[in-house]
C-alpha cells in the first residue's frame, strides 16, 4: 500500500513540474521580419505566429486559415529552418536573448518546435522539432502526437 502511494506521489510530482512550464514570448527586429516575410509567403497562415521559449525550448506555432497540402505545411517548417539556423536568429534571439536569461554559462542551446494547428482549435495538431548538433538544427522530426516521432529530412 505503501509503495502505491509513493508511485501516485511520484507521477504527480513529475507531472506538476513539467505541467507547469512557463514560456515566455519573444520578439526581436529579425523575428518581426521573419514573421512578415511568412504571412506574405503563406497566405493560408494567420497573422499571429507565436514564438515563444522555456528553458530548454523555443517553440514557433502557426495556425492554418485555410487546409493546405504536406508540401505547403513541410514548406513552413523549412523556411522556419532557414531563419534559426541563420546568423540573425543566432546573434539576436540565441545570443541576445535565450543564453541571457536561461544558459549565461554553460550555453546549451534548446531544442526547437515548429508546431502547427490545423483546425484552429487553439491546439497543436503535430509539430517537428529538431536539437542542436554542430551542423545547426539540421536533424528534423516529425511528430503527430499519437505515434512515434519519426526523422524528417527538409532539404
Amino acid at each position: 500500500m505503501r509503495k502505491k502511494w509513493l508511485g501516485i506521489l511520484l507521477i504527480g510530482s513529475m507531472m506538476l513540474l513539467t505541467g507547469c512550464t512557463s514560456y515566455d514570448s519573444l520578439n526581436s527586429p529579425s523575428l518581426s521580419t521573419f514573421r512578415k516575410d511568412m504571412l506574405a509567403e503563406f497566405p493560408n497562415l494567420d497573422k499571429k505566429i507565436s514564438v515563444r521559449m522555456a528553458p530548454t525550448q523555443l517553440e514557433f506555432i502557426y495556425t492554418l486559415k485555410a487546409q493546405a497540402n504536406a508540401e505547403n505545411k513541410l514548406d513552413i517548417v523549412r523556411q522556419t529552418s532557414r531563419y534559426i539556423n541563420g546568423s540573425s536568429f543566432q546573434k539576436e534571439i540565441i545570443d541576445g536573448i535565450y543564453f541571457d536569461k536561461y544558459s549565461k554559462q554553460d550555453h546549451k542551446y534548446p531544442n526547437i518546435s515548429v508546431s502547427i494547428d490545423t483546425d484552429r482549435d487553439g491546439s497543436a495538431n503535430f509539430e517537428y522539432r529538431a536539437d542542436f548538433a554542430q551542423g545547426g538544427y539540421v536533424s528534423w522530426w516529425f511528430t503527430d502526437y499519437k505515434n512515434a516521432p519519426i526523422p524528417v529530412k527538409l532539404e
